[in-house]
């Protein structure tokens, strides 16, 4: 059976309680993004609502709130499955008329979203060429972390020592937020990032190389006959194919700097099959952040063939037991075999975590 514990926390990271007394609550956790988390309180017949309000009350803004599970059927110790900061809140009535609280929040990389790229374009702090875990990494320290300067440095963040791994990219993001600009950096450097709990009130930046999870493509196969898929669907879109980019880099008409980034592969598909598309980047001041742009704007709309399919939690296949986020998997349909990553998984759970556990898992094609 799986049960599931709501901690929370002071904002100084000391624990105020252990919550039992929720409603339902309901988190969604996703690869290089917060996350989400809400939960719900009814007033209790037995308290005034006096009593309900102090209850609520200790959800205050950026108190650090954690959810952990377990599973004795699956022999699944209690393990942290969520963490992340309170941020709003809200009160009502419903048509029966009981009085309802509800509070959530978002996961500690929401911290990235608060803050923008101040350094100036072309300057070493508004432009970086550098594998991607040290650009990201430089990024988060200047403008988030240690070096962010006075009112902008965020208290208790700290971030891994920098391997150098992934991609080179070279790029310029001027007054962009910064959790948007690793995204993107992401989305070309060949790995995943988040900022992780490690103590009271402390967190710190990770870097990972690959992805965020571990590669099982050879241990964790989703197929029919296995047991753990439904409802499969096999598709390829090519209609919004993008397979030739213009980049515009600085300067104006005949000088402006002009960069072409094509997938030849793709335009031979057929006679016609050349799909052009415009980026501007203006914002770049070297030819190796133009075809950065482009490469990007490549991948993104390169055509995959893609696989839907409900994951079903089998003994042999459950999450947090032999798959988790981030994790590479294989998925299999027809004649189709392909890697899948696990990119965000929600769940919603009522009556205090002991029932009606309805868990989400969402891939994304690699």
């Amino acid at each position: 059976m799986e049960v599931w514990q709501v901690k929370l926390k002071t904002l100084a990271g000391a624990l105020t309680e252990v919550v039992d007394a929720y409603a339902a609550f309901s988190l969604r956790r996703q690869v290089n993004s917060p996350g989400a988390f809400a939960l719900r309180f009814a007033k209790r017949a037995d308290e005034t609502q006096t009593e309900f309000e102090t209850r609520c009350g200790r959800w205050v803004l950026d108190a650090q709130v954690e959810f952990w599970q377990r599973n004795a059927d699956y022999s699944l110790a209690w393990r942290l499955e969520f963490e992340g900061l309170v941020r709003w809140q809200e009160w009502y009535v419903t048509t029966a008329g009981a009085l309802v609280y509800e509070v959530g929040g978002v996961g500690y990389v929401d911290l990235l979203a608060r803050r923008i790229i101040t350094a100036t374009a072309g300057s070493a702090g508004g432009s970086k060429s550098d594998p991607a875990e040290t650009v990201m990494k430089e990024w988060v320290l200047e403008q988030v972390g240690a070096s962010a300067g006075a009112g902008r440095v965020t208290t208790g963040l700290s971030i891994e020592a920098d391997g150098a791994n992934g991609n080179t990219v070279t790029m310029g993001r001027s007054y962009k937020g910064v959790l948007g600009v690793l995204q993107e950096v992401a989305s070309i450097g060949g790995g995943d990032f988040d900022v992780v709990g490690t103590g009271p009130a402390t967190c710190e930046f990770r870097w990972y190389t690959g992805q965020r999870g571990t590669d099982r493509t050879a241990s964790v196969i989703f197929a029919l006959e296995r047991g753990n898929m439904a409802e499969p669907s096999l598709r390829v879109a090519r209609q919004n194919e993008v397979n030739a980019v213009l980049v515009a880099g600085q300067g104006s008409g005949a000088a402006r700097e002009l960069v072409w980034r094509t997938d030849a592969t793709l335009i031979d598909d057929s006679t016609w099959n050349r799909c052009e598309l415009f980026r501007d980047a203006r914002n770049e001041s070297a030819t190796a952040g133009l075809n950065s742009v482009g490469d990007g704007a490549l991948e993104e709309a390169k055509p995959r063939w893609s696989i839907g399919f409900k994951v079903l939690q089998t003994p042999a296949y459950a999450y947090g037991v032999h798959y988790f986020l981030g994790d590479l998997v294989t998925a299999k349909f027809m004649t189709y075999s392909g890697t899948k990553k696990i990119n965000a998984v929600s769940v919603a759970v009522n009556d205090g975590g002991m029932s009606e556990i309805i868990k989400m898992v969402e891939m994304e094609d690699v």
